[in-house]
């Protein structure tokens, strides 16, 4: 979903996707909704509360999906 995110909502190019620290993609990521709201002409100006803090387990699930779902993955076993 990071990838994806990166590479379509922000337009970024698979290679910078792929050197971008998922921190950087989060902050950008979370720049560009703040900007669309902050520019809606209909409303919605107003900033959400920022999300409460990812646990541990929720970033190295994240962090799993983010590398299984790149073509060259080649998984633990045969590391």
């Amino acid at each position: 979903m990071l990838f994806q995110r990166a590479t379509g909502w922000l337009g970024w190019t698979p290679g910078v996707t792929l050197r971008a620290s998922i921190f950087h993609i989060e902050m950008a990521l979370d720049g560009k909704v703040e900007f669309v709201r902050m520019t809606n002409p209909w409303g919605g100006d107003e900033p959400s509360q920022a999300a409460p803090p990812k646990s541990d387990d929720e970033v190295a699930a994240g962090l799993a999906e983010f590398f299984r779902s790149h073509k060259n993955y080649r998984g633990a076993a045969e590391a």
